[in-house]
């Protein structure tokens, strides 16, 4: 940053930081912080200070300004409007406008490890783990709220409520109804439907099946690494939720005696998926207690994810894995 440019910038921050009335500014004013996630705030409030102290630390040089900069940032204060998306997927756009100050917008990459402070892959795992393992779920997660119209009738009483897809037809975040006995739509949970009502198991937490427990391998970044973990399926997947991850859900084989799946567990807004194959015993929907063995992968770039799906794309029209 020029010298002029870089004192008229301290200036700025220390009037900022100097006025009582506003000694608690952020980048971010409160009513658009709310809906930012921490860990984009906490990115970019930490490069801000960087820049202002000189420090010059390489985890903040994938920033760009296409419009303006910090001088533009500051200026606006509270009076400042907030926008974040994400292009492609790819990188964040950050736009603030005010009628104090020209337009600045920032973007960097959508990259988990950017946002973790300098944490390393295997800081960042243990981190996971133990936060899985420690975690308070609710009782249940909410269902989500639906229009009957929307349903697609699949067979005598099972409809499916189409969800989106991700990367193809196959992984999708599909549900299953079914009806109770007085005509009321219903999570499908039978074991008749083995592959729909572990989808619905998975994605939604669907009551009225056995309890289902996850004896994980984990495999860690560290080459041969891997780790073992037996957490409640509920448990896993709250605790994904909070983390920020929408779950998807593919069927890869099904016979009498085994059905295999993968669930793709991934964080739009940072850039990863953790990804989870499963495979269990269709028969022990009978039963109390359900037994799913599953080897995770954590922290999958999302990019990465595309060429797991090559494999599939090339599949005819029968070998794909149909529902119902």
């Amino acid at each position: 940053m020029p010298k002029k440019r870089r004192f008229i910038y301290a200036l700025l921050a220390i009037a900022v930081l100097s006025c009582p009335a506003v000694a608690s500014l952020h980048l971010f004013p409160e009513i658009f912080r709310r809906g930012i996630d921490p860990k984009v705030v906490e990115f970019v409030e930490a490069a801000y200070a960087d820049d202002l102290e000189g420090n010059g630390d390489p985890r903040f040089a994938c920033i760009d300004f296409e419009k303006g900069g910090w001088t533009d940032i500051i200026a606006a204060g509270d009076s400042a409007s907030c926008r974040v998306s994400i292009d492609n997927g790819r990188s964040y756009r950050i736009e603030w406008t005010s009628p104090r100050s020209d337009t600045a917008i920032m973007t960097f990459p959508v990259d988990y490890s950017v946002l973790e402070n300098g944490k390393t892959r295997s800081e960042i795992e243990r981190n996971f783990i133990e936060g899985m393992k420690n975690f308070g779920m609710a009782a249940t997660r909410d269902l989500p709220e639906f229009n009957p119209e929307s349903l697609v009738e699949l067979g005598d009483s099972v409809f499916m409520l189409p969800g989106k897809r991700y990367g193809i037809e196959e992984v999708t975040s599909n549900l299953f109804i079914g009806l109770d006995d007085e005509g009321f739509a219903i999570p499908l949970a039978d074991s008749a439907y083995p592959a729909e009502t572990l989808a619905n198991a998975f994605l939604t937490g669907a009551p009225d099946i056995p309890e289902m427990i996850l004896n994980l391998e984990i495999l860690l970044h560290e080459y041969g690494k891997t780790r073992r973990e037996t957490v409640p399926m509920e448990q896993f997947m709250q605790f994904c939720a909070s983390e920020g991850c929408v779950p998807y859900w593919g069927v890869e084989s099904i016979s009498e005696s085994t059905l295999a799946a993968t669930v793709f567990i991934t964080n739009p807004s940072r850039g990863y998926n953790h990804i989870l194959r499963i495979s269990c015993s269709p028969d022990d929907l009978n039963t109390d207690r359900m037994e799913i063995s599953g080897r995770l992968s954590l922290f999958v770039p999302s990019a990465n994810v595309e060429n797991l799906f090559e494999q599939y794309k090339e599949k005819s029209d029968d070998e794909r894995i149909k529902f119902m």
